[in-house]
C-alpha cells in the first residue's frame, strides 16, 4: 500500500497496517471506510489474520459495507471462533449485519444456545427475515419457538406471529388458548383472527 495516497495519519496506517486492535476500535467510521479503501484492498493484508480479527471487529463497531466486503474475500471465515462475529453483532442488536452474517453460505450450524438468543433477538427488533434465515436453516428448540409465539402475540408483532404459527411444533392452544384471550383483552383483533383460523385453536376453543 501506498500510504502517500491516503489520508490518515500515518501513525494510525502503521497501527491498522500491524492491526493492533485497539486503533480499530476506536477508529471513526471515516477511518474505517479509509482502511477498507486502502489496506483491506492490499494482496499485502491478510484480511483473515489473527482469526479473523478484522471481521470480529468490524463486527463490532457495527459498519455493515465492512462486513460485506470482508466476507467477498474467500478467506474470511463467518463462523470464526464459534461464531464470534454473530454473537458479537447479536449483543449489539446490529439486525443488517446479523443479516449479512446469516446468509453467508459459509456460515457453520448455529449451537443451540446462539440458536435461541438470536430468536429472542428477533422478536425484540421485530425481523421476520432474520427471524426466516435462522429458523429454516438451524434447530430451533421448541420451547424457545413457543417464548417467541408469546413474546410475539404480547408485543402485537403479527407477521412473526403469522410466521410461527405456519410450524407444526408451534402451540398456540397451550393453557386453554391463553394467547387468544390476550390478544383479546389487548385489542389485536389482527392477531386474534390469526389465532381463530388456526386449527389447534379452533379445536381447543370448541372442546
Amino acid at each position: 500500500m501506498n500510504a502517500s495516497t491516503c489520508c490518515l495519519p500515518i501513525e494510525i496506517i502503521e497501527r491498522l497496517i500491524a492491526f493492533d486492535p485497539i486503533t480499530w476500535r476506536v477508529c471513526n467510521r471515516e477511518c474505517w471506510i479509509l482502511a477498507d479503501r486502502y489496506i483491506f484492498h492490499d494482496p499485502s493484508f491478510r484480511v483473515d489474520r489473527d482469526d479473523n480479527m478484522p471481521l470480529i471487529l468490524a463486527c463490532e463497531v457495527g459498519y455493515i459495507d465492512i462486513v460485506r466486503h470482508l466476507l467477498s474475500h474467500p478467506r474470511v471465515n463467518p463462523s470464526a471462533q464459534n461464531n464470534l462475529p454473530l454473537r458479537i453483532a447479536h449483543e449489539n442488536e446490529f439486525g443488517d449485519i446479523i443479516l449479512v452474517l446469516l446468509s453467508s453460505t459459509r456460515i457453520t450450524k448455529l449451537d443451540t444456545k446462539l440458536t435461541n438468543l438470536l430468536m429472542l433477538c428477533c422478536v425484540r427488533m421485530n425481523r421476520l427475515d432474520i427471524m426466516k434465515l435462522v429458523v429454516e436453516n438451524h434447530r430451533v428448540s421448541t420451547i424457545y419457538l413457543q417464548n417467541c409465539l408469546d413474546l410475539s402475540v404480547k408485543a402485537n408483532k403479527s407477521e412473526l406471529v403469522k410466521y410461527i404459527l405456519l410450524y407444526p411444533r408451534s402451540a398456540p392452544h397451550r393453557k386453554k388458548n391463553y394467547l387468544l384471550k390476550m390478544a383479546l383483552a389487548y385489542g389485536y383483533d389482527e392477531i386474534v383472527t390469526m389465532l381463530l383460523t388456526c386449527s389447534k385453536v379452533r379445536k381447543c376453543n370448541t372442546s
